[in-house]
């Protein structure tokens, strides 16, 4: 998520571990994470040495066994995030493979220590709860298996994972372990919309919430959309929106008018004189060809991008204008027919 916001930090050839494991280091999430750390020390220290005392253990040994794991986690981050993503990948495999083949044989050598659930392994000195290292693993897997399928004839990495979460869960349903079932499904939900779930989903689960929500309130969806997605939205009660969509793209060369979607780069604009979109009353449109925005984005003009930006703007902005009117004028179905006869996904 960092890198798809701020950009990916490029890597040099040859360069020494360190000072390339600190230049590319998202140094927020190792602040948070550490600090988070010492308020678990913190918290443990005030509240724990009375259990201890209880259980018949010196006051701080709960805060010792914290910081001893804490602080072996804490190496163990630290290490894997000098690794490359080939390496990390490969032993989050190996290690998932491990952990699910020991969640799966619980039931038969696992024990529950008089708790009710066979949760663990007894190694006599120590004992072992295999969910724990298996949710890292799942979590490394299942967003490669989504990764790969997101390129051209890619397998169904999302149906794979999906297999592999429900067997996860009701491995944990059975011993019961219910808390740890609702996180790894919970997880793998998250990634399955980071990674870009069906927009009939997203916009179903928006009309459905939109409903819940009381009708004097404006209703706000983060993060959409395309300009059909507004519309649809639209029509199950959502009013507001906010999205990097126009400007993202549109930086790129590539903008949304009345007529669909256009890429600037595409030669099929090179001798277009026409304005981007005939409907539209922005800058862009009245004083500039298509051809000629074109040919600020093949020559690396910062122009370009600030004039597709102004468009893409005021587009949104006159389509989110129309979709008010034809509501007060109750010929918002009638509108929606009307847009999608006129507008089409193309890339001109």
């Amino acid at each position: 998520m960092t890198e798809m916001v701020f950009g990916a930090v490029p890597v040099r050839d040859g360069e020494p571990i360190l000072p390339k494991w600190w230049r590319t280091l998202d140094r927020w999430a190792l602040s948070c994470i550490l600090m988070l750390f010492g308020v678990g020390i913190l918290l443990g220290l005030a509240a724990s040495p009375p259990l201890a005392e209880k259980n018949g253990f010196e006051p701080f040994h709960y805060v010792q066994r914290q910081a001893f794991f804490g602080g072996l986690a804490m190496i163990a981050m630290l290490l894997t995030s000098m690794m490359s993503p080939t390496l990390v990948r490969r032993l989050a495999v190996v290690g998932f493979i491990g952990a699910f083949v020991a969640l799966a044989l619980l039931p038969i050598f696992g024990t529950d220590f008089g708790k009710g659930a066979t949760r663990w392994y007894s190694l006599g000195f120590a004992s072992i709860q295999p969910s724990e290292f298996l949710k890292p693993g799942f979590v490394v897997v299942a967003a490669w298996m989504m990764a790969a399928s997101l390129e051209i004839n890619g397998p169904p990495g999302k149906a794979w994972s999906f297999a592999l979460c429900i067997s996860i869960v009701l491995m944990l349903a059975l011993q019961p372990d219910f808390g740890q079932a609702v996180l790894v499904l919970f997880g793998w939900g998250v990634m399955y919309f980071v990674s870009g779930a069906p927009i009939v989903l997203l916009v179903g689960m928006a009309g459905l919430v939109a409903k819940l929500l009381p009708e004097e309130k404006p209703r706000y969806l983060m993060g959409v959309g395309f300009p059909e997605d507004l519309v649809e939205a639209v029509s199950r009660g959502i009013d507001m929106f906010d999205c990097v969509m126009p400007t993202r793209n549109a930086r790129n060369g590539t903008v949304f008018t009345s007529r669909g979607r256009v890429i600037l780069k595409n030669a099929s604009n090179r001798n277009d004189f026409g304005p981007l979109d005939p409907d539209c009353d922005c800058d862009t449109c009245r004083n500039y060809s298509r051809a000629y925005l074109r040919h600020l984005f093949m020559a690396g003009e910062m122009l370009g991008p600030r004039l597709a930006t102004v468009h893409s703007i005021r587009f949104y902005l006159h389509l989110m204008e129309e979709m008010r009117q034809v509501i007060r004028e109750d010929l918002f179905s009638q509108w929606r027919k009307e847009f999608y006869g006129k507008y089409a996904n193309s890339d001109g």
